[in-house]
């Protein structure tokens, strides 16, 4: 019994020790293992660190470095235009492309815009370095874990502008890892205002529309630094979804998160309660810019708008710039540059008065037109007309700037007799003879009046009369390669090698033609002085920090023609106009000098002329080139209407040249063409002696125009010199014309009785006829213009009239100096070429222009 207690006890005392054996044996397993996983981990996780310090190392450090500096932001560039009545430059239009975009320093952007962004997208944006831990740590746990919570929705406002500076959006570990990375980069590099600027000019808000400064403007047509709280805080409320927060597009979804933008600012103290109560009162939709809901168009540009952006284009492809074609029209669309025009709105206003529809202008309907308006001291072009009728679309065809058409005889004064006297190949009292050449077994070239007088020619009377003949003899003597130099060289006009010929340059058929600009140019190098102005359409053009990187306050200016020279043309074509075929150009007032032009088969019709204030060119024509215009040449009279409203709009007072040389040729007069009123016939004997009054009148056009038959309406017939009826053998009789088929009665009175003498008067005032019967005259002997032939009488319908335009309005604005001015108001001297005749005051006014923001 003993023994077996003995044994209990003893059995009970080891089992307690293996016991105590075994719990210490586990609880050292436990730690072992402990260890290891532990041991493991600091090994996985060094190697992690190895693996990641080495990835980030490879990959990801060369994308780290970040430079606002190496981003070239699109910002939109304005045009301004010269508001003459205050002298002040003013905002007209955006050059936009894919962003429009106005950048504002952090000086000057709104405050609230500021308080704004900070309190609704990044409220700790001044405590952190560039990254928000703790709204970073949230977003990896919504990740990784699965709680509720937006895993990408920790960026700060650093990171939302690499972001969109990158456009580097997608949903990975690896791009909010570089965005970490680079946003605390970017803290060290940048200062917290200049990281705001940024933002603040780059974000998207809305279709086109991106940064404060072009939003504000967009949406409510005010500048940022206008914007009340409540604006302030809809446009940074567009920011999380452009499209579902459009206030024109949603204006309650915008409204909404306005008010939600307006709490958070009110809870971080940027605004106190009763900013905030007032804020929350105001309605978004009463304060939008526009109600019609057109959010994304694109402005439509002028012809003159759409020239200035072609000419840039153009300028920075060229010295001193060399950009290449897209680099430059980056430039243009996306440079921020602020581009000032040299349009005149008082002139540009006349012309697309006159361009509207063809009852404003003075050409046949179906007829296209084009016009441009130069200043030919400045070289700035005042004013353009691309084509009649309304303009619907952007960058379509330009009639004045890139339609080729030959010019026709307006060539002969810039291709011939121009170089012809520069180079003292004549002189202006030279002769010519007016007869044809034999070119390839033919008469050649053949004249306007269809044959040749075969007499020797002044050039003056030559050019003033258009002779074909004359100018081909005076293009032989100058020589084709001289011509051709001087057109392509001296006045800059393109041309073909085909050109160097006798009909492209002598009479004006060119093979591609000349553009109404460049025939424009070259003939305002007469009016000045003989100084070659290249035309522009902007005075100076300025980088978004103030820097000028083109300078056209006078245009670049080259020699072409002696002064002596230019007051010899200009003598010659004021007698053009006053004498010859461009009669219906002049201007009351005012001195015109000037050339038509008729090409082949009348489909072109051209007038180029100056006064002593503007050079103008007109162009009248089919688009298609698929026509005819017969009868007076419109050009001339769209020329005289046109140019007679700028003068007028511009306020330029009256002027007639000055110091202009002598010519001979024209004192004798120029033999007149006249025509018939009732046949539209070339008029006869008949016709100025007809027993009611001259049935003749001056035709007015171009000789080429003018009718070949003779009328055959009147006839001369011997009448009784008392009563005007067919004589008997008692009459006196007289040549008297009269219409054919006139029933004219015999005349039955004796008229052989003695005639008492008249009783004299002592007073010296004629006695009164003692009876109506007309006085006898002599009978004339006129023969038919001796330039023109004599065919068959054959009866020709009479041409219309051309349509009489409506009056052209008036702009009222304060004229510039004569000469033009510059930008910042500096006068430009004129050439004191002519004399200034005061005009009159107590002209009607009217204002046509609602006045813009001054620059």
């Amino acid at each position: 019994m003993a023994f077996d207690k003995f044994r209990a006890r003893k059995m009970a005392k080891n089992v307690a020790g293996a016991g105590v054996r075994t719990v210490g044996d586990v609880v050292g397993l436990v730690f072992k293992a402990l260890g290891t996983v532990v041991l493991l981990g600091l090994t996985t996780a060094a190697v992690f660190a190895i693996i990641v310090t080495f990835y980030i190392s490879t990959t990801l450090e060369p994308q780290i470095d970040f430079s606002l500096e190496d981003f070239t932001v699109d910002l939109t560039s304005t045009i301004l235009e010269k508001n003459h009545e205050t002298g002040q430059f003013e905002e007209a239009v955006d050059i936009e492309a894919e962003q429009v975009r106005i950048w504002v320093p952090y000086d000057e952007i709104n405050r609230h815009l500021i308080y704004a962004a900070i309190a609704f997208e990044d409220r700790r944006f001044y405590e952190h370095r560039g990254v928000d831990w703790w709204r970073t740590v949230a977003a990896f746990q919504t990740m990784f874990f699965g709680t509720d919570g937006d895993a990408f929705g920790a960026s700060t406002i650093t990171q939302q502008l690499i972001k969109n500076l990158t456009l580097q959006d997608e949903i990975t570990v690896r791009r909010k890892i570089l965005e970490i990375f680079r946003a605390l980069e970017m803290e060290r590099l940048y200062t917290k205002e200049e990281i705001l600027e940024w933002y603040l000019n780059i974000f998207a808000l809305g279709g086109r529309i991106h940064g404060v400064g072009a939003a504000a403007n967009f949406y409510y047509g005010v500048d940022q630094s206008e914007l009340t709280i409540a604006q302030a805080a809809s446009i940074v409320g567009i920011t999380q979804f452009p499209t579902r927060y459009n206030p024109y597009l949603n204006p309650d979804l915008n409204q909404r998160k306005r008010d939600t933008v307006l709490a958070a600012m009110y809870a971080q103290g940027f605004i106190t309660h009763a900013q905030y109560l007032e804020a929350i009162a105001e309605s978004v939709v009463d304060n939008l810019a526009r109600i019609d809901g057109t959010v994304f168009e694109i402005p439509l540009y002028t012809f003159y708008e759409e020239t200035i952006i072609r000419d840039l284009i153009q300028a920075f492809q060229e010295e001193p710039h060399n950009l290449s074609l897209e680099a430059a029209r980056r430039m243009v669309y996306y440079g921020g540059l602020r581009i000032y025009s040299a349009m005149d709105h008082r002139i540009q206003d006349v012309i697309d008065h006159a361009f509207q529809d063809w009852s404003t202008i003075a050409v046949p309907r179906g007829v296209q037109a084009s016009i441009v308006i130069m200043n030919h001291r400045t070289g700035h072009i005042y004013g353009m007309g691309g084509r009649i009728g309304e303009k619907t679309d952007n960058m379509v065809f330009n009639m004045a700037t890139q339609a080729r058409r030959p010019p026709g005889s307006a060539i002969k004064p810039i291709s011939v007799f121009g170089p012809a006297l520069e180079y003292g190949v004549i002189r202006p009292q030279d002769m010519y003879e007016d007869a044809p050449i034999i070119l390839n077994g033919r008469q050649w070239p053949r004249n306007a009046t269809g044959t040749w007088t075969h007499e020797r020619q002044n050039i003056t009377r030559a050019l003033a009369l258009s002779t074909n003949t004359v100018s081909v003899r005076i293009f032989d003597d100058l020589g084709a390669q001289r011509s051709y130099d001087f057109m392509t060289d001296t006045l800059h006009i393109s041309l073909v090698p085909q050109d160097a010929d006798r009909a492209p340059l002598a009479l004006g058929q060119l093979t591609h033609g000349i553009t109404v600009r460049e025939i424009t140019a070259a003939y305002a190098a007469f009016a000045n002085n003989g100084i070659f102005t290249h035309p522009v359409t902007f005075y100076r053009v300025v980088d978004r920090h103030g820097n000028v990187l083109i300078d056209n306050t006078i245009g670049r200016q080259e020699s072409a023609f002696r002064s002596e020279i230019a007051g010899q043309m200009t003598a010659m074509l004021l007698q053009a106009v006053n004498n010859g075929t461009g009669r219906s150009a002049r201007i009351s007032g005012f001195d015109v000098a000037g050339k038509t032009g008729t090409t082949t088969d009348h489909r072109d019709r051209y007038f180029s002329g100056y006064t002593p204030h503007l050079t103008a060119s007109v162009w009248t024509g089919f688009e298609f080139n698929d026509g005819r215009i017969t009868g007076a040449n419109p050009a001339a009279a769209v020329f005289r209407d046109l140019m007679a409203a700028a003068h007028r709009a511009a306020e330029l007072p009256p002027a007639r040249f000055q110091n202009l040389p002598p010519l001979t040729g024209m004192t004798e007069g120029v033999q007149m063409i006249e025509v018939c009123v009732d046949s539209g016939l070339l008029a006869t004997d008949a016709c100025h002696a007809y027993i009611g009054g001259s049935r003749a009148e001056r035709f007015i056009g171009e000789p080429e125009d003018a009718p070949t038959g003779l009328c055959n309406v009147h006839q001369m017939v011997s009448l009784c010199t008392i009563t005007n009826l067919f004589p008997n053998e008692t009459c006196t009789t007289h040549h008297r014309g009269i219409s054919s088929g006139s029933s004219i009665g015999n005349c039955g009175e004796n008229h052989q009785r003695e005639e008492p003498e008249p009783t004299p008067e002592p007073s010296p005032e004629p006695s009164p006829e003692p009876s109506p019967e007309p006085t006898p005259v002599p009978t004339p002997t006129r023969t038919p213009p001796p330039v023109l032939p004599t065919p068959t009488p054959m009866p020709t319908p009479e041409p219309p009239p051309p349509p009489t335009p409506t009056p052209i309005p008036t702009p009222t604005r304060t004229p510039p100096p004569i000469g033009g001015a510059s930008p910042n108001g500096t006068d430009v001297t004129p050439f004191p070429t002519y004399e200034v005749v005061p005009v009159t005051s107590g002209r009607d006014r009217r204002e046509t222009r609602t006045p813009r923001k001054t620059a």
